[in-house]
């Protein structure tokens, strides 16, 4: 199995990159957080997955960092998810705000996410949320949204503890998705004390 992959980036076409490692050309099919750190001519290690689907050539999948391998892999655990369904959902988001979602069970953030439905996204979390429980617990899982990284400073500097106030964020954000910042903060006072 090809683990890894190192060249040097030859083209990029949407999240198609073609990489020259050695005498070989190797196209990967990357996230688009991969996409956007690469540039043409730089030399890159990428972490790779090969999936070989029915009736077709095999494809190859690549990712720089060791966080977005670990959620496309626990995506493509999910029963109807493969690897390019994975790939388009990764796209639509970080790493690290796909994995917020999914621990804290936010059905209405994912199925906005391209390729997720309702259904998807029940599923996705009934199936791998257990995954990334122990960040949200742990208060180091924290969505790349600008009114939770807000609310957490505002609430954490009136004194109350990371781990909660990211646990009750999180918690007024599934109710209520589309909540303003200040808004967000008061609902979460009244939910922390």
């Amino acid at each position: 199995m090809l683990e890894g992959l190192e060249g040097v980036v030859k083209k990029i076409n949407g999240n198609y990159v073609l990489i020259k490692a050695g005498f070989f050309t190797f196209g990967l099919n990357c996230p688009l957080s991969t996409v956007e750190k690469l540039k043409v001519g730089e030399r890159c290690d990428f972490l790779t997955y090969m999936s070989f689907p029915q009736d077709k050539a095999p494809e190859l999948f690549g990712f720089l960092t060791d966080e977005e391998f670990e959620v496309f892999s626990a995506l493509i655990r999910v029963n109807k998810i493969g690897p390019k369904l994975a790939l388009k959902i990764l796209s639509g988001t970080t790493p690290g705000n796909l994995k917020a979602l999914i621990a804290s069970r936010n059905l209405e953030g994912l199925s906005h996410l391209p390729g997720l439905g309702k259904k998807t996204a029940e599923r996705l979390v009934a199936e791998i949320g257990h995954l990334f429980e122990t960040g949200i617990e742990s208060g180091t899982l924290v969505p790349d949204d600008p009114r939770i990284e807000d609310a957490i400073n505002a609430l954490t500097s009136l004194g109350f503890d990371r781990r909660i106030t990211i646990k009750t964020v999180s918690k007024v954000l599934k109710e209520l998705p589309h909540i303003e910042t200040g808004e967000l903060i008061k609902e979460a006072l009244k939910k922390i004390r």
